[in-house]
């Protein structure tokens, strides 16, 4: 390899680019700058009709601004490395983005002008010729024996090139991080690209060029790879701790005046320095991604005690709200402290308990404590973990025991995991009374007020007696008592859901004629005086909250008035905050799926929060920070309860916190892997989130090698292959046949209330941009593409295609397909038969009937203004002009459906008036009828549409030309067997991180 070095008037300086002979032809990496030195650098010390291949790093003029003029002066070829990873082929939008961004930051109009004159296109930023060629798309890579290593560095488009024994960079592998833009807008999002994460991630990618000779592009030599990423790292820190002091200032702008008053004219110098600011804000606010990074790479040691130095003396990394990025968060309610007690919260934001069954006989178990943790990292104000066990028939062997002193060291382990990262740290109490179920309980009856039947466990449970009762109390309060010793920050009592303490204040099921039953006053004295007793074990200073139903939703119950009062009771016996939440397990209410709004119960937490003075905690479907903000901005509640929102997304508080908010995944509320699991006696997962539940085993540890590998398939599985093949530092290209990222999503977040699932597609497509994974969309996989690409690995997760069954008459044009239904291709008429009754049948079906009712805001206008009655109003929003008959072949509809979710969707075709025909079959569908025959004999259904919803089969052709061409190979999500979204979540990312 020789090095040529060349003087350039840019801001990198001296630019070094080298060349290596391949029989007798030159092959030139970079190509220097544009002036008339350069030029005639390259005309006396090369020869230039030798030259074939100019091969381009990275996108500033400083390395490919004489690239034009040597391919007009030689016979060589100008390669860029992605066809769409250079945004100077966007340099328009890339310019406007910035321009925003600098705004939000506190650059005056003024300045944005000023910046984006100076980097007027053609001049900093020249434009790319077409007839530039793609190494994406090429196989010169193999022929000339390098791989393409994509590193953060230039504008987001460094590289390094890597041969056998040697790898040469654009950049001086990091240096980037002080000498380029940093504040990079993501083309993909419109927002900021975080260079602070993709530096991390880099790291480890070049530790992986230990032992190979480095060429870089802005230094004479480098030492070692190690030594030079601690060389930057070490600077990293010294500029954090300089501009740690400042970080309190109103904006970024007012940084740089601090630092540089007046002295600092050019507008571009200016943007660097931001730059540099917003970068240093990323990691101080979290700094374990860097630190993970340099331990992940056996680096971490020699930086260790700088490490813990710059934290330790400067206390906790300043607040988002503190240093303007994005999202002006200095005024942001969500991060604001809040007082519980005793108790100082540093935000808004609680986890709330949730049954995880990963305890094994009531012991805090490793998956437990990693899942919390990785909770309490990612900037949750309140962690409540539960329910734990008042003693061994309130719950099962999988809850968190707390009924027994040997239980207390596991909780001091939980309790140590939440807080070491800045979270508070609580544990719920509860007995589950009649929900509890005997198989559980060793063959023993559940136990509740009065004998009366759940239709939850279809068991009819013992009646308490007065000195059981006695009892109970008792040992709840040894059981708050364990959990201050274990060392937590407070205690919940859980007293809705349909559990004990909520079963004796509900005259359903406490038909007691003693002094716990009858009255109000008499019903909620159990509850009041396990709240006593509790507080007496544990002290007044230490906060005891209570989890209480809003509304219990069960006709005949105690309803949201009574509730409303005992809230009242709770507050005058001591109690420090009151978390809300709705419904019990029985009522016929949706409380927790995907057509439940937004916030929708957060007036329930209101009514409440009226009538006491501590603090009220708003549940039930808040996913987003934006929904959180306005239920807090409108005096809604005090705090929010995120609880499945954060096992989708762990990080969503901290990236709402540093304006990250494009980057979060959204809770979908399916229950397919939290509460569907539960059902199966399984530990919880998550659809969107395949890590979840699987914090020890799911660590994505940087590649050895990085390998190629081709996705085939922009549907939930492809996209989370990609995405954990990319994590591991592979060089992913993702192809997708259709024009938008989603597959399946799409279909499942068409009808309405289901719309959840269109926005995880776009949240993971926006995860696809931020990990630098390619896209491909309108690109089919084929074998041509195949032999092009060469990938060492291909992903097949192609889906499926709807069947078309052997029913006469099914060619016929009135015969649609229920994904064309689904998708908007395809229309219906008025009278509608949909053959089969599994999830897509169904959702097809409610998606119609939609068709001709009002909608919400129409209905509340109507009913604001009393222009009809309400009976006629609930008419016209489930009755819809179409008529709409399903067929299903089998004795059950919905099958495929989720437990959580089926009964909804059931619920809803009885109330969307939808008839269900079930062990009928379809004998022949004809010009206006359809001809079924089931128990009742033959009858002919009338029909203008007929809406084939039959199943799916596997598309997975890929796997033989994979085969054929010898390259390795994995099929996932439909393509490998037509299944629920959750499994080709998963599927897709077991793929990608066995690469």
């Amino acid at each position: 390899m020789q090095q040529h070095s060349i003087d350039t008037p840019y801001i990198a300086g001296e630019v070094h680019c080298y060349s290596m002979e391949t029989d007798g032809e030159i092959i030139l990496f970079d190509s220097g700058p544009p002036t008339p030195a350069a030029q005639r650098y390259f005309q006396e010390h090369m020869d230039l009709e030798r030259l074939r291949h100019v091969i381009i790093t990275h996108c500033h003029i400083d390395h490919y601004g004489l690239a034009s003029w040597l391919q007009e002066n030689s016979p060589a070829q100008i390669w860029l490395p992605y066809r769409d990873s250079l945004k100077i082929t966007r340099h328009g939008e890339w310019l406007d983005g910035l321009g925003d961004l600098l705004g939000s930051l506190g650059f005056s109009p003024a300045y944005v002008k000023q910046f984006r004159d100076s980097m007027d296109e053609g001049t900093i930023f020249p434009r790319v010729p077409e007839e530039y060629r793609i190494l994406e798309e090429s196989d010169l890579p193999a022929r000339l024996g390098f791989e393409v290593l994509p590193c953060p560095g230039h504008s987001q488009s460094d590289l390094v090139y890597v041969g056998s024994d040697w790898a040469v960079t654009g950049d001086t592998l990091l240096q980037g991080i002080f000498q380029s833009p940093l504040l990079d807008v993501d083309l993909e999002s419109g927002g900021r690209f975080h260079n602070y994460h993709a530096y991390s991630e880099t790291i480890g990618k070049l530790a992986t060029l230990r032992g190979k000779e480095i060429y870089p592009g802005h230094r004479t030599r480098i030492s070692g790879v190690d030594d030079t990423i601690l060389f930057y790292v070490s600077k990293l820190l010294e500029r954090a701790r300089r501009l740690l002091p400042l970080m309190d200032r109103p904006s970024v702008v007012a940084i740089i005046e601090e630092l540089f008053g007046s002295t600092l004219k050019d507008p571009f110098h200016k943007y660097l320095k931001a730059s540099e600011v917003v970068f240093m804000q990323d990691f101080l606010q979290e700094p374990e991604p860097l630190r993970r990074a340099l331990e992940n790479s056996g680096l971490l040691e020699p930086v260790a005690a700088e490490f813990a130095s710059l934290f330790e003396s400067s206390g906790p990394a300043p607040k988002a709200s503190q240093c303007l990025t994005e999202t002006d968060t200095a005024e942001d309610i969500l991060f604001t402290p809040v007082q519980i007690g005793t108790m100082e919260i540093p935000n808004r934001i609680c986890m709330p308990a949730m049954h995880m069954n990963m305890c094994r006989n009531y012991q805090v178990t490793d998956a437990l404590v990693a899942f919390y943790s990785e909770r309490a990292k990612g900037g949750a104000g309140l962690i409540c973990v539960g329910y734990a066990t008042v003693d061994e028939l309130s719950g099962n062997p999988g809850n968190i025991g707390a009924h027994d002193d040997r239980y207390v060291e596991g909780l001091r382990r939980l309790a140590l995991a939440i807080q070491e990262h800045g979270a508070r740290s609580a544990v719920q109490i509860n007995h589950a009374g009649r929900y509890n179920h005997s198989m559980l309980l060793g063959g023993k009856k559940p136990v509740a007020p009065s004998p009366v039947a759940s239709r939850l466990t279809g068991e009819t449970p013992r009646e308490l007696s007065a000195q059981e009762i006695q009892d109970i109390v008792g040992r709840f309060a040894s059981s708050a008592a364990r959990i201050r010793e274990a060392g937590f920050d407070a205690v919940e009592i859980l007293a809705g859901t349909g559990y004990l303490i909520s079963e004796f204040l509900s005259p359903l099921t406490n038909q007691r004629q003693d002094e716990y039953g009858g009255s109000l006053e008499n019903r909620m004295r159990f509850g009041l005086e396990v709240v006593r007793a509790v507080k007496e074990a544990t002290g007044n200073a230490y906060p005891v909250m209570v989890r209480l139903n809003g509304n219990d939703f069960m006709p005949g119950g105690i309803g949201r008035r009574d509730l409303q009062t005992f809230a009242l009771a709770l507050e005058a016996v001591g109690v420090d905050a009151i978390c809300v939440n709705v419904g019990w397990h029985e009522a016929q209410v949706p409380q927790i799926i995907t057509k439940v709004p937004r916030g929708a119960f957060a007036y329930l937490a209101r009514e409440i929060r009226t009538l006491v003075g501590i603090p009220v905690i708003a549940s039930h479907r808040i996913n987003d920070p934006a929904t959180a903000r306005r239920l807090l901005g409108q005096g809604m509640c005090d705090m929010v309860a995120m609880g499945r929102a954060l096992i989708a997304d762990p990080w969503l508080p901290r990236k709402a916190a540093t304006g990250r908010e494009r980057e979060i995944i959204h809770c979908v509320a399916c229950g397919q892997g939290c509460f569907d699991n539960l059902f199966k006696m399984k530990s919880v997962e998550c659809l969107c989130n395949p890590e979840a539940g699987h914090e020890l085993e799911t660590m994505l540890e940087p590649a050895e090698t990085p390998r190629r590998v081709l996705v085939a398939g922009g549907g939930p599985a492809g996209m989370s292959a990609a995405l954990a093949a990319g994590r591991r530092g592979h060089r992913v290209l993702l192809c997708e046949k259709g024009s938008r990222l989603g597959g399946q999503l799409l279909l499942a977040g068409a009808p309405p209330g289901r719309e959840e699932f269109v926005q995880l597609a776009k949240d993971l497509a926006h995860q696809l941009s931020r990990q630098r994974v390619e896209v491909h969309l309108n690109r089919e996989v084929d074998e041509e593409l195949l032999k092009a690409q060469r990938p060492d690995v291909l992903i097949v997760a192609t889906g499926a295609q709807p069947v078309l069954p052997k029913i006469a008459g099914a060619e016929k044009p009135h015969v649609v397909q229920a994904w064309d239904v689904l998708c908007g291709k395809a229309q219906a008429g008025r009278r509608v038969v949909i053959i089969g009754g599994g999830a897509v049948g169904i959702e097809t079906a409610l998606l119609l009937a939609e068709s001709g009712t009002l909608s919400g805001e129409e209905l509340k206008f109507l009913l604001a203004h009393r222009a009809e009655e309400p009976v006629e109003l609930l008419r016209m929003a489930t009755r819809g002009e179409k008529d709409i008959t399903i067929v299903e072949a089998t004795d059950k509809l919905g099958r495929n459906f989720g437990k959580t979710t089926r009964w909804t969707m059931l619920q809803d075709l009885q109330r969307f008036g939808i008839r269900t025909l079930t062990q009928t079959n379809v004998e022949q569908i004809e010009e206006a009828s359809v001809r079924v025959s089931g128990s009742s004999g033959s009858q002919l259904l009338a029909a203008d549409t007929v809406v084939l919803a039959v199943g799916s089969r596997s598309v997975r052709g890929l796997q033989t030309l994979a085969s054929q061409q010898h390259i390795a190979c994995h099929v996932v999500g439909d393509a490998h067997e037509p299944a629920m979204v959750i499994d080709a979540v998963h599927q897709g990312f077991a793929a990608g991180r066995k690469v």
